[in-house]
């Protein structure tokens, strides 16, 4: 029913009456988990507001496995999806798809780039030491510093720059041995580079002559000085990075073990 009401007023020829439409228009936000549902009875329409922003439409879709049916005498039973396959599909259990996966491997990749270039620093070193102080055998304090110097460096390091090449192929089992040659080198960071230190102190300077010290001038100070930054480095690296590498190996574990649930 309506009901209608007589203008009673008066129309100056100065005032009228404007009849005027306002259209307006609303844009859908961008889907921001950017995921299709199949089974969504909108789907359809989604798709189409997705395709304004996207016009490939949805990069993941997504359908559930279980779904209702019903036979041919009308009885419902549960029926499953055979086959799921197609680049924009997604396994909705699939850990490795996450940011946090994604970030942990990412910062133990960094963490193992760098332990191996220093790892490879510590290899052209041990080889020019060998070269250098232990091409002539000798029992003298001077040589068994020196031995010392190549076996902690070495032992700790060639490990890694060796196992470096593989990264791409190695999977889990690259990850556990980069991790555990990188907790390996935390040997030296705690003691060993230090130990050695020690040793050079005695040879050089407390008992050059009974050592059979074979270095003049300020050599002694040189190469004390130069192994000393480079055992600082070594051990700055190690502690700032093996936090990473342990994270990495930690994760891959992880996703492996919700694959096998």
């Amino acid at each position: 029913m309506s009901k209608s009401v007589d203008f009673t007023g008066t129309i100056n020829e100065a005032q009228g009456f404007r009849n005027y439409l306002e259209e307006k228009t609303t844009k859908l936000p961008p889907n921001t988990l950017n995921i299709g549902d199949r089974d969504d009875s909108d789907y359809d329409e989604n798709l189409l507001d997705q395709k304004k922003i996207d016009s490939d439409g949805f990069p993941i879709e997504s359908q559930d496995w279980q779904r209702p049916g019903e036979d041919d005498d009308g009885e419902s039973y549960v029926q499953y999806l055979f086959e799921i396959d197609g680049a924009k599909w997604i396994d909705k259990y699939d850990f490795s798809n996450s940011q946090v996966y994604n970030s942990a491997v990412a910062s133990g990749n960094t963490g193992v780039n760098v332990l191996a270039a220093v790892g490879l620093l510590n290899t052209i070193g041990v080889v020019w030491v060998w070269f250098k102080f232990l091409n002539t055998l000798t029992n003298s304090n001077y040589w068994i510093t020196w031995l010392s110097v190549l076996l902690v460096n070495g032992t700790l390091w060639i490990p890694i720059t060796l196992s470096w090449p593989v990264s791409p192929f190695g999977g889990l089992t690259f990850v556990l041995l980069m991790k555990t040659f990188a907790q390996m080198t935390l040997i030296g960071a705690f003691g060993a580079y230090w130990f050695n230190f020690a040793a050079m102190v005695y040879t050089f300077y407390i008992t050059p002559e009974e050592s059979e010290s074979l270095l003049t001038g300020s050599e002694p100070l040189l190469y004390l000085g130069g192994y000393t930054a480079l055992s600082a480095l070594n051990s700055a690296l190690s502690l700032l990075f093996i936090g990473d590498i342990i994270a990495w190996y930690e994760t891959e574990v992880a996703v492996l073990a919700l694959a096998e649930e």
